[in-house]
């Protein structure tokens, strides 16, 4: 008996860190300089550590909700106390900050506009539609034999289903999240058909771009030094999503970090790029092949966290399992 309801006690304890950890970060908002860099350096390690607190017995839920949590909080953490020199908010701003999923960069947070209670219904119900069309399109429609389609065909439409998933999933929450009256950033904005990959990036997930445009590229060097600034910001991105998978699969994987710095070049090349006319159609094609043939690395390292190929995926993306 005292096993079994030891068992949810210690599956609370990464979340205990990074509430402790969260907690302790309040007072070093009063800090200045390497002070409180310090303290915001010295909590995010907190946070990040987190996961080794996870059980061996815990399920992947629990996982998977301690370890993105730990990332989350981990940015928000370092937004606050490194990247930002603001006074220290009042403790309900800080906590709705903190346990807002639409937001990681506070000193933003008062320039996502309002939007009217009816067009957040429609923004819901247009992430829900997206979110179905995904899962169709991850399970072939119903009619697509994955076991007689090559590696290639299989990964090619899982890619565009998992994609379009992502894209209802988080504008349904943040259309959720205002709902209920709270500030959220539009996750998205047209990513569907972007013309370039800098491009792209500057639609996709424009949550954690927030976060990489104030918190990395403009540290880094920003417009003076904007390829430094962009590279910068994609090793974070690549090493953050290293972190979180690398974490679940018990391994260090490699491929999320490899993904990120071949986005992060070609963002780098095409960042001047602006097509018109037919040229945005053949910019359009290329982008496209260009994410389906390099998302092969973070799927591939999604599926051995969670089985997501029926078909085995190329020797070269498996080794070290």
């Amino acid at each position: 008996m005292p096993l079994q309801l030891a068992q949810p006690v210690d599956a609370l304890l990464p979340f205990a860190l990074l509430t402790a950890s969260a907690v302790a970060a309040y007072p070093a908002l009063t800090l200045r300089g390497a002070s409180r860099r310090a303290a915001g350096l010295g909590a995010v390690a907190a946070i990040l550590a987190s996961p080794l607190l996870i059980p061996a017995e815990a399920g992947m839920p629990t996982q998977l909700l301690a370890i993105f949590s730990s990332g989350f909080f981990a940015m928000k953490t370092w937004d606050l106390l490194v990247a930002s020199k603001e006074d220290r908010p009042p403790p309900t701003a800080y906590a709705a900050f903190l346990l807002n999923p639409c937001l990681l960069v506070f000193r933003r947070r008062d320039a996502e506009p309002a939007v009217p209670a009816a067009e957040n219904v429609g923004r819901l119900a247009a992430g829900l539609a997206k979110l179905g069309l995904g899962y169709l399109t991850l399970e072939g429609f119903g009619v697509l034999d994955w076991e007689a389609q090559s590696f290639w065909v299989e990964h090619c439409v899982k890619a565009l289903g998992f994609f379009v998933s992502l894209l209802g999933l988080f504008q349904a929450i943040a259309a959720v999240w205002r709902l209920f009256g709270a500030v959220a950033r539009e996750p998205h904005e047209d990513a569907l058909l972007p013309h370039s990959p800098a491009e792209f990036w500057r639609r996709y997930n424009r949550i954690v771009h927030q976060f990489l445009l104030e918190d990395v590229f403009k540290p880094s060097g920003g417009r003076r030094r904007p390829l430094r600034g962009v590279m910068a910001a994609f090793l974070v991105s690549g090493m953050l999503h290293e972190y979180l998978f690398s974490w679940l699969a018990g391994r260090l994987q490699g491929l999320q970090l490899g993904f990120f710095l071949l986005q992060g070049a070609a963002v780098a090349l095409t960042v001047r790029v602006k097509p018109r006319g037919l040229r945005r159609i053949a910019w359009a094609a290329a982008t496209l092949a260009f994410n389906l043939a390099t998302s092969v690395l973070f799927l591939a390292s999604f599926d051995e966290i969670l089985p997501f190929y029926v078909n085995d995926p190329p020797a070269w993306l498996t080794l070290g399992r």
